[in-house]
């Protein structure tokens, strides 16, 4: 058994209706959880029990039996406690390992998308970097042309071409 996340162990029990009420009473008297309420009755019984066992064992050995008595309401307050807190770790063991799953996911989810943009980055850079070479081949290509004559400047295929670049490109 690991002590860090105690098993847990489901219990049901059957009782008349006249008592389920008085739990219910009880419970909600003390402003406890209902599930709660039930753990508390559970280890305060089981410590009531131990106690009172005890009280009889001792009792045979030494009639004066007054911090015995006090022993075991004691005990029956501990019990009582420990039962709901031991629940409670259990919760949050049970809790803690949800959210470490989670947080985990949502880690290797960020280093992903951190690969990405830097993959992305990348790919813009070395698209930056090709156009700036082709804008600088498309004004090589503008200064060293032979002086065109009207009509070839005028040429829809030529201007369309020339055009097309521009803009895709950001030149002029």
């Amino acid at each position: 058994m690991n002590p860090e996340n105690p098993p847990i162990q489901k219990i049901e029990v059957e009782v008349t209706a006249e008592t389920a009420h008085d739990i219910e009473n009880l419970v909600q008297e003390m402003g406890w959880d209902y599930a709660e309420g039930i753990r508390i009755l559970l280890g305060s019984g089981l410590g009531a029990i131990r106690a009172q066992a005890a009280l009889e064992a001792h009792q045979c050995q030494d009639p004066d039996a007054e911090p015995i008595e006090r022993m075991g309401r004691r005990l029956m307050e501990v019990e009582s406690s420990l039962a709901v807190l031991r629940f409670r770790l259990f919760e949050t063991n049970r809790d803690n390992e949800a959210w470490n799953l989670s947080t985990g996911a949502i880690r290797n989810e960020n280093i992903g998308l951190k690969n990405l943009v830097e993959r992305q980055r990348e790919e813009i850079n070395a698209l930056k970097a090709t156009l700036a070479e082709l804008r600088a081949r498309l004004a090589v290509c503008e200064a060293n042309a032979p002086s065109e004559t009207p009509e070839i400047a005028s040429s829809p295929v030529k201007a369309s071409l020339l055009d097309r670049l521009r803009v895709k490109w950001g030149g002029g």
